[in-house]
């Protein structure tokens, strides 16, 4: 995700008064796009970019960790 994009979607939830959000892609993000939404969060907005790898680890864990131990529960 570059630039131009954190920027568009960024724009919209601050429009929207949110304060917290995550922006996820398959892909990964800019240098530049990591800047800004470090700066953005800064200023006391909660933004979580997740990439690619990380939505694929988190769907792995999901399903070799918590899948598993919602089974032993049940």
């Amino acid at each position: 995700m570059g630039l131009p994009e954190a920027q568009k979607l960024i724009g919209a939830m601050v429009g929207d008064g949110v304060k917290r959000g995550m922006i996820i892609t398959s892909a990964g993000f800019t240098k530049e796009a990591k800047e800004y939404i470090s700066r953005i969060n800064e200023r006391g907005y909660r933004i979580e970019m997740i990439d690619g790898d990380s939505l694929m680890s988190q769907l792995y864990d999901l399903r070799e960790v918590k899948l598993k131990e919602m089974i032993a529960l049940g």
